[in-house]
């Protein structure tokens, strides 16, 4: 018996003691107190405490209603997770490893002070230091800024290795 089914044959039962209430006289309905469950018989009481026992503790609702929570959480976050951006993730190794030569190369250049700009669609311009431009194609800001720093190198007699 589901939760439903318990809740429905208790209502009948309360149904059967409220109906037999109002046929006795309202005098000694009135002093018994007027409780559905005094006008039950013995064993529809004990078919009632037989349900009542069925149905889930107030803790166990709370449980129930928690993992339910967790469940729709834990959909939430499946949903928005991000998908990998690999194109992103290897501009920025190229980046670090472009910085790491120009640190090493050129230890007092502020490398911070460099910016890119994103002109049109793939179009980016590198502003270096020194006053040094560079413009051409690149997938995003850190790949515009490794393309930057690798052709600045490049003017510099740097070379990759």
């Amino acid at each position: 018996m589901d939760i439903q089914e318990i809740r429905a044959r208790l209502d009948e039962l309360g149904e059967t003691a409220k109906a037999r209430m109002r046929v006795s006289a309202p005098d000694f309905a009135g002093a018994v107190g007027g409780a559905e469950i005094d006008f039950m018989t013995d064993q529809e009481r004990a078919e009632r405490h037989k349900l009542v026992m069925m149905l889930p503790s107030s803790f166990e609702e709370a449980q129930a209603a928690k993992a339910r929570i967790q469940v729709r959480i834990a959909q939430r976050r499946s949903q928005t997770t991000k998908p990998v951006d690999l194109d992103g993730t290897v501009s920025r190794f190229l980046l670090r490893e472009a910085t790491s030569l120009v640190r090493k190369a050129y230890p007092a250049v502020k490398i911070r002070r460099a910016w890119t700009y994103h002109f049109h669609q793939d179009h980016w311009e590198f502003h270096g230091p020194d006053g040094f431009y560079w413009d051409g194609r690149a997938d995003g800001a850190y790949h515009a800024r490794y393309q930057g720093w690798m052709a600045w190198l490049k003017t510099m007699g740097v070379s990759k290795a």
